[in-house]
This record gives structure tokens, C-alpha cells and sequence, in this order.
């Protein structure tokens, strides 16, 4: 045996001990991944058959293509895409792990609970695409901006009534009869 640092009639080389040790680690490594792609599919295939459901959750991670949300008590994460994120453009900020809105200032961080419905599973690809919701929009901000919306950066007209010209009135219509 091995006792005491004795290796007489030890039937393994220390080289053969080594790459033994070696192969174990490696099958180990095979075999959580096995478990882990099996997990994440009994998930998915879980989570289809809740598509268009809504659930609570907690922001679990926030890059800059968008959040992944667990869900409450499921033990599943999915992500909400950035192009997905309610009524605004959101700007990532990597410091601060932060999404947050350029014009209505909305911020999502890590441990924020939030309501998301499921839009897309994806069981292939163990992939779950879910959508915040809850965020009312304003009916104007969720309508393109017309043709004679005038760009923001453009200064703010001038309604002092000293500098305002008045329209002259043409003379028809004032009552005269032709």
C-alpha cells in the first residue's frame, strides 16, 4: 500500500497515476457539461409548453444586448433582448452593470425584480426569449415620429410677444361680396 508514503506494490507508475488522474478530469468535465446541456433542454422543453405566460423575476445579468432574468422558484433564466427593452433606447454601461433609457431615464440593474413573458423558446438552442412587461408607454411614444417633427437639437422658438411677428391678413374673405 500506500502508507506512509510507501509504494511497494503499488501497481501504478507515477506517470501512469498522472495521466490517469488526467483522463478522470477530463470525463468528470464531459460529464457536467452532459448534465448541464441536459438540464438547460429539460428547461427549455419545460418553458415552451409556458410561452406567452407571464412570470416575476430578478435580473440576474445586464450586457449590452440586453438582461437575463431568472424566473422565481422555476430556477430558469432567460434573456430580454435589448431591442425588447420598453419604450426607449437603452445605453449599457459596463462599470455600473446598468441599461438605461436615453429619453425617459429607465434604469435596469442586477437584483431588480421585474414581470417578463415568455415570447420564444428555442429547445436546440436552449434558449429562452422572454419581454419585460408592465412599462405603460405613452401612446405617442410608441408612434414613429412624423414627417414634420422637427429634430431635438434644434432651438426652441421664440414666444416672447414683443418679437412676434403678426400675420398680415389678406383682404379676401373679410366679408365683401363679390
Amino acid at each position: 500500500g500506500l502508507e506512509k508514503g510507501n509504494a511497494k506494490g503499488f501497481l501504478y507508475s507515477k506517470e501512469a497515476m498522472a495521466k490517469l488522474c488526467e483522463q478522470t478530469s477530463h470525463l468528470d468535465r464531459r460529464a457536467e457539461e452532459a448534465a448541464r446541456d441536459v438540464d438547460e433542454r429539460l428547461k427549455c422543453s419545460f418553458m415552451k409548453a409556458h410561452t406567452g405566460d407571464e412570470f416575476p423575476g430578478v435580473v440576474s445579468g445586464v450586457t449590452s444586448f440586453g438582461l437575463f432574468v431568472e424566473l422565481d422558484n422555476l430556477g430558469v433564466s432567460g434573456l430580454v433582448h435589448v431591442t425588447s427593452l420598453p419604450n426607449d433606447y437603452y445605453h449599457f454601461d459596463p462599470v455600473s452593470h446598468t441599461m438605461t433609457g436615453e429619453r425617459r431615464r429607465k434604469i435596469f440593474r442586477l437584483a431588480d425584480t421585474v414581470r417578463v413573458q415568455v415570447m420564444h423558446v428555442n429547445v436546440d438552442d436552449r434558449q429562452i426569449d422572454l419581454k419585460i412587461v408592465g412599462e405603460e408607454a405613452s401612446p405617442a411614444e410608441d408612434r414613429p415620429p412624423s414627417k414634420n417633427t422637427k429634430p431635438k437639437n434644434t432651438k426652441p422658438r421664440n414666444t416672447d410677444p414683443k418679437n412676434i411677428k403678426k400675420k398680415k391678413r389678406s383682404k379676401k374673405g373679410r366679408g365683401r361680396k363679390s
